[in-house]
């Protein structure tokens, strides 16, 4: 009984402890309610109060923010802006600086004094910029402006090693790599250095061939035409012909074509039918000249319709030697007839040398004719006749005059008078023009020939002549 009594008892513990337990939690929970009401209606007081003034701050929170933002993007667009024309200031620069390493020939436009001292002053400050890098820090915009201050101040030595360092970092944008051969090159050009110069024209065409930008075209262009001029001053005639060939084809494959670019073409082509008649070849500089023609009779470029016309004077010379000399005629009356009205300085030096071909050429057919002295009558008052046309228009008329004087010979005028003829001739020539006459007269020589070399020799060397 008394263990019933315990167990009972300790039943009714248990018993009360749980009531306890639940009356807890549900207290508990009855109280979390209510807190949790209130705090919730406490809650939704407070933001209805707070409200207009909560939104307020917010939208003047949100504000600043655009703003804030506002001036971060005009400030990082004023910096990329600023490092864009810095940019394009020192790019100008060395632009002004790489027109003396372009082929002359490209007819660009010399810098002025103004234009050097101002882009001196760029690379200058370039420079100076960089006091804070070592040299493994520096860019190829970095070298390539101390090349050009080191180019400018005549410190060659120093600008090629500069720009070596663009070309020989694989790192480096292959344009920007070809640009400092070129510049290389040109630069050993001008201290003399040939053979290095064609090395480094080769590494341009090497590594550029293959580019079908613009910019990549016309160095390699730039770099053969170089190399041919620099192989014509070594007497390497065959690669001088080599080097234009490959010129031209690669223009022609161009997928642009520049001003620039076909002045180089058709100079190139000049150029070939010159060293073509230098080796006797004149079949092929006749075909070369021709295709020159084709190519750029229309063309609205001055450079190339002057090239026409120097290479119309080349295919005359090489007509005449042939003894083709109604041909040269022909060519140059057409060449005369259809730019007529173009009065640059090259032009008209080219017309002026023309006029002396023709002459020439109609002397020659006249002289060809030594054994007929009707038909010798007959063709000798056609060249004087074209000797006085060429007077009126031709400037420098020293070796018209010289002509004149040598168809008066022909025509059996007296020694007085052919002396005379020759005073007034060679007063303002120069010795080239003297040198020249002397070797048109060695060209299908007649009996009378001797004695006008002699008098053109005797007034040439007379003190009162110049």
């Amino acid at each position: 009984s008394i263990g019933l009594l315990g167990w009972l008892s300790a039943g009714v513990g248990v018993l009360i402890t749980l009531i306890g337990f639940v009356t807890g939690l549900v207290g508990y929970f009855s109280v979390k309610s209510k807190a949790k009401t209130e705090a919730e209606e406490a809650a939704k007081s407070w933001f209805e109060q707070n409200e207009k003034s909560l939104k307020s701050r917010l939208d003047e929170l949100h504000k600043r923010c655009n703003e804030i933002e506002n001036q971060v993007t005009k400030h990082a667009s004023e910096s990329i802006a600023q490092i864009s024309d810095t940019t394009a200031t020192v790019e100008k620069a060395k632009k002004t600086f790489e027109k003396g390493l372009e082929p002359k020939e490209k007819a660009v436009q010399p810098a002025t004094g103004e234009e050097r001292i101002s882009a001196e002053a760029v690379l200058a400050d370039a420079v100076h910029n960089m006091n804070a890098k070592s040299e493994e820090q520096y860019t190829y915009d970095d070298w390539e402006a101390l090349a050009f201050v080191a180019y400018s101040s005549g410190r060659f030595d120093e600008a090629i090693r500069c720009w070596r360092k663009v070309s020989q970092s694989l790192a480096n944008p292959p344009f920007r790599v070809g640009r400092a051969l070129f510049n290389t090159g040109s630069t050993l050009n001008q201290q003399g250095h040939d053979e290095g110069a064609i090395a480094e024209y080769d590494l341009v065409v090497k590594r550029l061939s293959k580019a079908t930008d613009t910019p990549s075209t016309g160095l390699v262009v730039d770099a053969l035409f170089n190399k041919a001029l620099t192989m014509q001053k070594l007497q390497r005639f065959e690669s001088v012909i080599d080097a234009y060939d490959l010129l031209y084809h690669h223009v022609l494959g161009a997928s642009f074509i520049t001003n620039g670019m076909l002045t180089l073409v058709s100079q190139s082509l000049v150029n070939k039918a010159a060293v073509q008649i230098a080796l006797h070849r004149l079949n092929d500089a006749i075909v070369t000249t021709k295709q020159l023609t084709a190519h750029f009779e229309s063309s609205q470029n001055t450079a190339c319709i002057t090239a026409v016309a120097m290479s119309t004077v080349n295919l005359a010379q090489a007509l005449v030697i042939s003894g083709r000399y109604m041909e040269a005629v022909s060519a140059i009356d057409i060449i005369k007839r259809r730019y007529a009205t173009i009065e640059t300085a090259d032009f008209i030096t080219q017309i002026s040398k023309a006029n002396d071909f023709k002459c020439f050429a109609l002397i020659c057919n006249a002289k060809s004719k030594w054994s007929n002295m009707a038909e010798l009558s007959s063709a000798l008052q056609i060249a004087k006749v074209a000797v006085d046309e060429a007077l009126l228009t031709t400037r420098d008329k020293s070796r018209i005059l010289v002509k004149q004087s040598y168809c008066a010979h022909l025509a059996t005028k007296s020694i007085a008078d052919v002396q005379a003829m020759l005073h007034i001739a060679l007063h303002t020539a120069t010795e080239s023009v003297y040198l020249a006459e002397i070797e048109d007269l060695a060209i299908h020589p007649v009996p009378p020939d001797e004695i006008f070399k002699k008098l053109l020799h005797e007034v040439w060397t007379m003190p009162l002549t110049r």
